[in-house]
């Protein structure tokens, strides 16, 4: 006859489940490069749809940004403008702008990282980020986060590496996620500008 209450647990059992999530279940789980993409937010596993390249909007041709990048070509809503800048402290860098939304087009000073090593920089933050799109392919990857790093505030980044075309496009400091993704699926049209034809 078993006695309830009584039994000794076997060696090695784990504990019973905690009335509330651990640690380790409240943090949010880092996308594999390979990963399907979906929101990694608590208590919310629903998959995201994949994001698209921006298809509603005209091509706006880049000016090469420094020597060895060729002229690119992005894709942006009807009421965006492009607009350089650059000068002897900093780097040549083409914005496109629209309603509550900047698009920073630019050699980055520190070379290209890895999608891995990305998340890593993202991880230095007292709060532990929120990696919604993690994708890497042979052309770069896509990354669109919420972190802390600005401050107490969450705020939403969009990246889009592209080492081939020697750019990454990029939208920091965004209220809201639905910016974060317009600004990588802009960022997604990103491509080598054909040449100019001569009337």
């Amino acid at each position: 006859m078993l006695c309830h209450g009584c039994a000794k647990k076997p060696h090695g059992a784990p504990p019973p489940a905690p009335d509330r999530p651990s640690q380790a279940a409240q943090r949010p789980q880092v996308l594999r490069p390979d990963a399907a993409a979906g929101p990694v937010l608590q208590g919310k596993p629903a998959a995201l749809p994949p994001l698209t390249p921006f298809a509603d909007g005209k091509r706006v041709r880049i000016k090469p940004l420094e020597d060895g990048i060729e002229a690119l070509e992005i894709a942006v809503p009807p009421n965006f403008k492009l607009k350089y800048e650059g000068g002897e402290e900093l780097a040549p860098s083409a914005h496109v702008i629209g309603p509550d939304l900047e698009i920073e087009v630019v050699q980055p000073e520190a070379g290209f990282f890895t999608l891995k090593e990305r998340m890593k920089i993202a991880m230095n933050s007292e709060k532990t980020p929120t990696f919604f799109r993690a994708e890497e392919t042979k052309d770069g990857f896509l990354l669109v986060e919420r972190n802390w790093l600005a401050g107490d505030h969450p705020l939403y980044n969009a990246t889009v590496s592209r080492p081939k075309l020697k750019v990454e496009c990029a939208a920091a400091g965004l209220e809201k996620l639905s910016g974060a993704e317009l600004a990588a699926s802009i960022c997604l049209t990103l491509r080598a500008a054909p040449p100019k034809t001569r009337n």
